[in-house]
């Protein structure tokens, strides 16, 4: 192994049988063929039982496909799981069992149906060739196998490692992080111990790791019996924080990318999460394999016209109407619109100052009064969305009002029926709604996405949780607004600052707060799409209308996008994540297709933005270079 740099050092410091049945004849000269082909089936099967007593593993069709079919053209095993020999001994020293760690990654090669070889000798990875490693929990290995490991991805060949990966010698001794540095430029921040508030992972948005996952998704893995590990260097695609996704300092937790032409991706935890989390952690694994093998995928990004993220300033106008009229000129000094959620019993009491924040911002329902509407039954909720209706149009508004935030936050499923018939468009909620960080439809009167209710949930702090913190400082408030926003961008996430009208004056914390809150979200124009709340539901309306699939063709990548509707979409986005360090270009298989604009995002990934994108079907060819 390559001497370490001074710092590295100062860091060491610190298959189911199948049957085949043979008839008897008595002429066998007249079967004589088929006896041939059978007995070369038969050695064929004895081979391939050989084999998978050596660790291989093989998906079978019986009822699709023959025995000789399904081996002959079955391709060598793609993925080896290497159960280090060194470790399995520590592991057996003190008191741990690794068979509990394999069989997470045995059971998930089988469940899916990936062929896999498992190996022990370090020596065998010597003839695996460009296969992908996976390395559950290796936290000892012994010289050989670091060799072997090294020379592997030095090659090109990945590698997917979890846990403590090789923390400690052939002889169990602590040498600390080094390898992770050596192979893949990583190093590790911190070895956190597991708590109960911080047992959350939450994913990030746009990379090839966390494709199968909605933007922002959170889900619970438990308080594993080890330290997890956070780190520097790599990609995001995943950290640990708790329920609310409070911002701290620490690193993520998986992280991915590619070093001398090697791909890796490593998990900050070992398999132990898994048993919480099941089906996402069998998720992140199947993109990480693909990625890792080099598999080209694309999707459709959430947001229109190559942003990263969306984002909603709002207000709830329930009294203090001034201070609501000082926050919508701020915002028209930064050039944003905001989405301020009026009670109308205040609006009908201060018609001019809501006909003036009209002007330049959206103006939305807060119901009739300042009551909430949860639990109450479907005819006084229908009553009171109608009287809500009835007094706010005679204030003037010259554009229709289609969005509602029910006061308190505090609503039902009868709400949002009453909504829908109401003829309102969207519901912005509580963050309580989901374990995304995107919109989602309420299938109010189980009405279609076209005249369903979106529902906008706020992911972030508001006010009120603030507040509720008796004396707390002001640069508190800031710092953690801005690692919010910092989060919602990492997160691909529909971000929402939400304050009360009350809470806004002058000398208050919030009215102090909030301006550094907006200029650091002004920096973010070019990742950020600013958007009140109507735009956003419009947008995921036509969003859901969209289809995109990458196929292989011959020695070409063809991407197929297509609209299901009848009105067009303008400004989708489609992520690309490609088999290697490349640029991307996209070339229409016929003339008059929509308008595809490549942006490069960085070596692994590009967005392709598309133009108005009519009723139909349409296909690019994918060119990697």
């Amino acid at each position: 192994m390559p001497q370490l740099d001074q710092e590295e050092r100062q860091e060491q410091e610190a298959l189911d049988p199948i049957e085949k049945k043979i008839p008897f004849f008595l002429k066998i000269e007249l079967y004589l063929p088929l006896i041939l082909i059978g007995g070369i089936s038969l050695a064929v099967l004895l081979y391939a039982q050989g084999m998978m007593g050596a660790g291989w593993s093989f998906s079978f069709k019986p009822q699709d496909e023959s025995v000789v079919k399904a081996f002959v053209a079955a391709p060598p095993a793609p993925v080896v799981l290497y159960a280090s020999t060194t470790t399995r001994a520590f592991l057996n020293k003190v008191g741990g069992t690794q068979d509990v760690l394999l069989r997470q990654w045995r059971d998930y090669f089988k469940e899916h149906k990936r062929p896999f070889r498992e190996v022990t000798n370090a020596a065998e990875l010597a003839t695996i060739g460009n296969a992908v490693i996976v390395v559950p929990s290796a936290i000892a290995l012994d010289q050989a196998e670091r060799n072997a490991l090294a020379e592997h991805h030095a090659k090109g060949g990945s590698i997917l490692a979890t846990g403590p990966f090789g923390a400690r010698d052939g002889s169990g001794n602590f040498i600390g992080w080094g390898f992770m540095r050596q192979l893949f430029g990583t190093r590790v921040l911190d070895e956190a111990e597991t708590s109960a508030d911080k047992s959350f992972l939450v994913t990030a948005a746009d990379t090839p790791i966390t494709v199968g996952f909605e933007s922002g998704a959170r889900f619970w893995v438990g308080k594993p019996p080890e330290n997890l590990l956070r780190f520097d260097g790599g990609q995001a695609a995943a950290r640990y924080l708790d329920w609310a996704r409070t911002a701290d300092d620490k690193g993520p937790s998986v992280v991915y990318g590619e070093k001398d032409g090697g791909r890796w991706v490593l998990y900050g935890f070992s398999e132990n999460a898994w048993d919480p989390a099941p089906t996402p952690m069998r998720k992140l694994s199947d993109a990480s394999l693909e990625w890792l093998e080099r598999r080209p995928a694309a999707t459709i990004s959430s947001w229109p016209n190559g942003f990263r993220a969306a984002h909603m300033i709002t207000m709830n106008v329930d009294d203090s109407v001034d201070n609501a009229v000082a926050f919508g000129s701020s915002l028209d000094i930064l050039k944003m619109r905001g989405t301020f959620f009026v009670v109308a019993s205040v609006a009908a009491a201060a018609p001019a100052a809501i006909q003036t924040l009209a002007t330049s911002h959206e103006i939305a329902y807060h119901g009739d009064a300042a009551q909430g509407f949860k639990d109450q039954g479907k005819p006084e909720q229908e009553r009171r969305i109608k009287e809500m209706q009835r007094v706010i149009s005679k204030v003037g508004l010259k554009k229709p009002l289609l969005g509602f935030r029910a006061p308190s936050e505090s609503y039902d499923a009868r709400t949002e029926d009453a909504l829908q018939s109401a003829g309102l468009r969207y519901h912005a909620v509580d963050p309580n709604r989901t374990d995304g960080r995107l919109p989602l439809f309420a299938k109010a009167n189980k009405a279609p996405p076209e005249r369903d209710v979106v529902v906008l949930p706020r992911t972030q702090r508001d006010d009120v949780v603030y507040l509720q913190k008796k004396d707390i400082a002001l640069n508190e408030v800031i710092g953690t607004m801005r690692g919010e926003l910092a989060l919602m961008v990492e997160e691909g996430a529909l971000g929402m600052l939400s304050v009360n009208s009350r809470n806004f004056s002058r000398d208050g914390v919030m009215s102090q707060a909030v301006p550094a809150y907006l200029l650091a979200l002004a920096e973010l124009r070019p990742q950020v799409w600013f958007a009140t709340g109507n735009e956003v539901a419009d947008w995921w309306r036509r969003r859901t209308n969209l289809r995109l699939s990458v196929s292989e063709i011959g020695k070409r990548y063809e991407l197929e996008i297509s609209n299901v509707a009848e009105e067009a979409v303008s400004g989708a986005t489609a992520m690309v994540y490609h088999p290697r360090a490349s640029n991307v270009s996209v070339r229409p298989t016929k003339a008059f297709l929509p308008d595809a604009t490549v942006r490069r995002v960085d070596e692994f990934s590009s967005q392709i933005v598309f133009g108005s994108i009519g009723k139909g079907h349409f296909a690019y060819t994918l060119v990697f270079e």
